[in-house]
């Protein structure tokens, strides 16, 4: 009877159990499903991903700033607190111009064209990420205003924090910038290494590291040309006394910057490597960064080839990097745009007295003499000198019209003076054939385009090796690529 009453319960006992149970039961489900439905809907102040959160900044910045011209910061979206870049700041970037554009705004590619400055950033939490766009007028340096948003973290792409291209060259142009102590410095832009031609690629990193060294506060980067633009007349004029050391420094000293950054990228099946360096007007290192960069993370293109195929023509991977010639246009050296009806100008500087021979082949091929006349025997260019192509004294201009493409510009320099050649397309061809290179004998085939009174547009570059070797002397050479484009 004792046992019993310790093991056993009476019916009311049991039935209240049971209602007890399934009441508890009953409020884990209805908390478990209004939790569900409260992450899976946004609240009514919330939008409901990036498109609306960027209409949402649009709207709020309209209504503030009313329809103006707008430089977006699109170099450096990151996290507000830690400076990291990820996808978000690429889907944050497409977002804000997608809805800027439609919102009205006209978005410019040069602060100076622009009414206000915009940066964006971001911040996350547990469960919320909150977007930052600030504005200020672009002719001052203070007094931002923002526009904060909020959005669920959930309403996220999953991918939205993993790593990108951006957050790699960030970290990359970090290393480079935070040595710098206020230089000036001169841009090119970053080229493949081989063939030394620009990309989608290459036009993206010098971008990227163009924002990062201006953002950073440690160096200024000048594009302009002063000093050249006041020679655009002028078809030689004395460079101010030995500033003009070495000619890899020369558009820098031109520029009045006291620096100058070059960068160089090559890629296999795996990685794009990258490498990047600052040097002062002597040719020291500042500054230099390099980079192993998944391929995976470069979603645009690394190759051009138009350019490839011109640069195979011109054989620009084995020109000797013995700077005794220096060509570069009005906009600066290795690669460079042009868009329809600018004129193009070339500036040529050698570092001893040569004979210099210029020359442009296009993207079909067709080769044209820029200097000297070919009516006229040249005279060796002399250093401390800078030579504009073609010049206010000549009878032609060069200008940019259709078709547009890729071309190049090869100069060639020598300390004898070199017989021009003819070029004749019915000739045949010595140094390839179809779009192949011989790599076979070529010593035979320039000392036999040496003796040619005409030869193929394509032999050109074996005529000149051929031509400097049958007088005993060396051959220097120097190339500048050019985009055409129209407006």
């Amino acid at each position: 009877m004792i046992l019993n009453k310790r093991t056993g319960a009476t019916p009311s006992i049991v039935v209240a159990l049971v209602a007890l149970v399934a009441l508890v039961a009953l409020v884990v489900i209805f908390t478990v499903f209004f939790a569900s439905t409260a992450r899976a809907a946004p609240r009514a102040h919330e939008p409901a991903g990036l498109d609306a959160l960027a209409a949402e900044a649009s709207r709020a910045l309209k209504a503030q700033l009313g329809e103006k011209k707008l430089y977006v910061d699109k170099a450096f979206i990151r996290d507000g607190i830690t400076g990291e870049t990820s996808n978000l700041s690429s889907l944050l970037r497409n977002e804000m111009e997608a809805a800027l554009s439609q919102g009205g705004f006209q978005l410019v590619d040069e602060i100076k064209d622009a009414d206000y400055f915009v940066t964006i950033s971001y911040q996350k939490d547990k469960s919320n990420l909150r977007v930052f766009v600030r504005y200020r007028k672009a002719t001052s340096a203070g007094g931002y205003k923002s526009v904060s948003l909020s959005l669920r973290l959930d309403a996220l792409p999953p991918d939205a924090f993993a790593e990108n291209l951006e957050g790699r060259l960030r970290k990359l142009s970090a290393h480079l910038t935070q040595n710098l102590r206020g230089q000036k410095i001169f841009m090119s832009p970053v080229v493949e290494a081989n063939y030394r031609y620009a990309s989608d690629f290459s036009r993206y990193v010098t971008s990227c590291v163009k924002g990062a060294i201006t953002t950073s506060g440690q160096a200024e980067v000048l594009e302009e040309k002063p000093v050249m633009q006041s020679m655009r007349n002028t078809r030689s004029l004395k460079v101010q006394a030995g500033k003009v050391s070495r000619l890899e420094a020369s558009d820098a000293v031109l520029t009045g910057a006291d620096a100058y950054f070059e960068g160089f990228y090559s890629s296999d099946n795996k990685f794009v490597h990258v490498s990047l360096t600052i040097k002062d007007l002597q040719g020291k290192v500042l500054a230099s960064a390099d980079e192993r960069i998944d391929r995976n993370l470069v979603t645009m293109n690394l190759e051009n080839p138009e350019l490839k195929s011109l640069a195979e023509k011109a054989d620009a991977a084995q020109e000797s990097r013995e700077r005794m010639i220096k060509i570069s246009t009005s906009k600066g050296d290795k690669h460079q745009e042009y868009y329809a009806g600018e004129e193009v100008q070339f500036h040529v500087m050698v570092a001893k007295p040569l004979y210099v021979y210029i020359y442009n082949i296009n993207a079909q091929g067709e080769v044209g003499l820029l200097y000297p006349n070919i009516h006229g025997a040249g005279k060796p260019l002399q250093p401390n000198l800078l030579y504009t192509i073609p010049s206010a004294n000549d009878s032609w201009s060069l200008v940019v019209e259709p078709p547009y493409g890729a071309e190049l510009v090869k100069a060639f320099a020598c300390e004898r003076d070199l017989k021009l050649p003819r070029i004749d397309s019915a000739v045949a061809s010595r140094s390839f054939t179809g779009n192949t290179r011989s790599l076979v004998k070529r010593e035979k085939i320039q000392e036999e385009l040496a003796t040619q009174l005409s030869i193929n547009q394509d032999d050109l570059v074996d005529y000149y090796r051929g031509m400097a070797k049958a007088v005993a002397v060396p051959l220097y050479e120097d190339t500048v690529f050019l985009q055409t484009r129209d407006k």
